[in-house]
């Protein structure tokens, strides 16, 4: 019997839930943990062990997109997203024009130096953030790359510190 031809540039596209955030919003429906710190190191090599575990059966994939969702994934800290990010790089067959994104909240982003380790690792091509929670009737994601900014403010701090010390090539809405 003929094996059947495998095309291993499949798309597979990964979604990793970091239930950690500094506070449980009001409009937030999904699995957090509020001020679990203590739990962000064994959860960070849980998932990394998990991504060990499941590595043989993508191996027919090509990984296009990595989305960091939560929770607030950013409050996970730059050292260990660097540390996931390296893992499903060695693990997968990861395109390189695939695209990560972060679920982050302003307060969360706005270390230049952490958010520059993270650009400067070069895993990854494309790095978006997608931030959430700006305005209190807001109930879903603001991504700065969609041109919408914060009325309050925060927001535009964030992106004009990412825009001009990060992410070159990032447009801000007005």
């Amino acid at each position: 019997m003929k094996k059947p031809d495998i095309d291993r540039n499949r798309p597979l596209g990964l979604y990793l839930h970091i239930p950690f955030c500094k506070a449980k919003c009001a409009y937030c429906d999904f699995y957090s943990l509020a001020h679990s710190e203590e739990k962000m190191d064994a959860y960070a090599a849980a998932l990394t062990r998990h991504i060990t575990e499941v590595a043989p059966q993508m191996q027919n994939h090509r990984v296009d997109t990595v989305y960091f969702g939560g929770g607030t994934p950013s409050y996970l800290g730059h050292k260990r997203l660097i540390a996931l990010l390296k893992t499903i790089k060695k693990q997968c067959r990861v395109w390189d024009r695939a695209e990560i994104t972060l679920e982050a909240n302003p307060d969360s982003a706005c270390d230049w130096k952490a958010l520059r380790a993270l650009r400067r690792t070069r895993i990854y091509k494309s790095f978006k953030l997608a931030f959430h929670g700006w305005m209190d009737y807001h109930t879903g994601v603001v991504e700065l790359s969609t041109g919408k900014t914060a009325a309050n403010g925060s927001g535009r701090s964030t992106a004009q510190l990412l825009k001009t010390t990060l992410f070159k090539n990032m447009k801000e809405g007005s």
